[in-house]
This record gives structure tokens, sequence and C-alpha cells, in this order.
């Protein structure tokens, strides 16, 4: 396995890359030495689809744009669900986010 998608529980100081990263075997020891620990751990998932379908935090950004941290999985392309490489998190708009 070359790489892995870690989640863990969001706080009220989060960002996005908090929450959700990707890491590999040999990294993911330095997150923990940064200071994660294994309580924090919701998940380890190998691909996109085995993981959760939206991720959200209990919190907006702050003003003046104040984002809602809403995400859901996408991809720049047609097929870009058979290839890893074009997968990433698209942001949910204020209005499709308070609808949830």
């Amino acid at each position: 396995m070359k790489h892995f998608w870690v989640v863990t529980k969001p706080t009220k100081l989060s960002v996005m890359e908090d929450v959700l990263f990707e890491n590999s075997p040999k990294a993911i020891g330095w997150q923990f030495v940064g200071g994660l620990r294994p309580g924090e751990v919701v998940g380890f998932y190998r691909n996109y689809d085995k993981g959760p379908q939206v991720v959200g935090a209990p919190y907006c950004g702050s003003p003046p744009i104040e984002n809602i941290f809403v995400f859901k999985w996408g991809s720049h392309e047609t097929d870009g669900f058979s290839d890893e490489s074009t997968i990433d998190l698209q942001q949910y708009t204020r209005e499709e986010a308070h609808m949830m």
C-alpha cells in the first residue's frame, strides 16, 4: 500500500487538512510524533469509497466569508473515480449545507 486516507475528529481549530489527509505507511509515524493521538483517529481508509461519504465540521469559517466546512468526494473527470489521482474533496455551498 503506497498511501491511505486518515480521518480525524474535528475541533474548533481544525482546518480541512487536519480532518482528512493522505498519508503513507512510512510517514504516519510523524503524525503521532507531531501530536496526533490514537483517540483522535476516526479511521484509516485505503480508497475513497471505503471512507466517509461526507466530511463535515460543526462550525463555519471566520468572517467575512464564513465558509461551511462540509465536503463531498468529487472528481475532475467523467470516469475519475476509476483513477485515484483525479479524486478530491469538493465543498458544498452554504445553501446545500444548510439543508443537511
